[in-house]
Parts: C-alpha cells; sequence; structure tokens
C-alpha cells in the first residue's frame, strides 16, 4: 500500500469518528433536555396536585365553619325562644267527629313537626345543605383544575 492510500483510510477513520462523537453529543443534548422538560412538568404537576389539596381542605374548614356558626346561631335561637305554658287539660271529655276521626288515622297527618309538605326539618336541611355546599366546592375545584391542566401554565 502507498502512502497515500494510508493517509486516506486514516483521513475517512477520522472524518468517521468525530462523526460518531457529533452523534453522540447531540444524543446527549437531546436527552438532558427532555429530562428538564419531564423534571419541569413533574414539578408542575405536583405543586397543581398541592394547590388541589389545600383547596380541598379550605373548603372542608368553611363548611365546618359554617355548620359551627350555623349550630351557634340555633343554639342561640333556641336561647332566645320564650317557653310556652303548658295547656291546662280540659275539664269535659268530647267524643271525636267523623272528621277528626279520619284526620286522626291519617298517617300523613301528625303531632310532631318532622315535615312539611315533604321538607326535611332543620337538622336534616342543615346537614343536606352542608353536602349541597361541600359539592358545589368540589365540582367548581374539579372545573377549575380541568381548565388549569387544560390550559396548562397559559392561564397565568
Amino acid at each position: 500500500m502507498s502512502r497515500q492510500r494510508i493517509r486516506w483510510i486514516v483521513m475517512l477513520m477520522a472524518v468517521g469518528l468525530l462523526g460518531l462523537v457529533g452523534l453522540q453529543l447531540y444524543w446527549i443534548g437531546s436527552a438532558l433536555q427532555l429530562q428538564k422538560e419531564q423534571f419541569a412538568y413533574k414539578v408542575t404537576d405536583a405543586l397543581q396536585e398541592v394547590v388541589r389539596t389545600l383547596e380541598r381542605q379550605e373548603i372542608v374548614y368553611l363548611t365546618r365553619q359554617r355548620v359551627h356558626a350555623r349550630e351557634q346561631q340555633n343554639r342561640l335561637m333556641a336561647i332566645a325562644k320564650p317557653t310556652p305554658k303548658p295547656a291546662l287539660p280540659k275539664a269535659k271529655s268530647k267524643i271525636p267527629s267523623v272528621s277528626e276521626r279520619s284526620v286522626a288515622a291519617d298517617p300523613a297527618v301528625t303531632d310532631r313537626p318532622s315535615t312539611v309538605a315533604g321538607l326535611p326539618t332543620g337538622g336534616q336541611w342543615l346537614c343536606n345543605q352542608t353536602y349541597y355546599t361541600l359539592l358545589c366546592g368540589l365540582y367548581r375545584l374539579s372545573k377549575w383544575w380541568w381548565l388549569k391542566s387544560f390550559f396548562g401554565n397559559r392561564m397565568n
């Protein structure tokens, strides 16, 4: 082999080797960029999860405060109510008429004020309203989370 041919082979090997090194550097740079993007995504996702958790806790806390305030208000209203005087018993016993017997026999008509036209009592209503408030808050939270996840950081 001549010296000229050996130089050409060495130069081609050097160019090939430089090409491989350049390709490896490109791959390493791309891998680092991808890792940075994944890290930023994971951090953003973790922060969003923390925000969602804190908002849920805040909703529960505010709901408990409202329930506690209403309970205190109900207690104060119960204290402020004047106590009714007991009714005096009647001296004569009267035989109930037919219309009074039918009213007394009707299970929908009772002496206790449990429901009025199908509406729940005070305690049931307060409980239902509390759950309704909590569910509305969670719905708003889920709606906000969907928008935040859809638009990402473009909302700021």
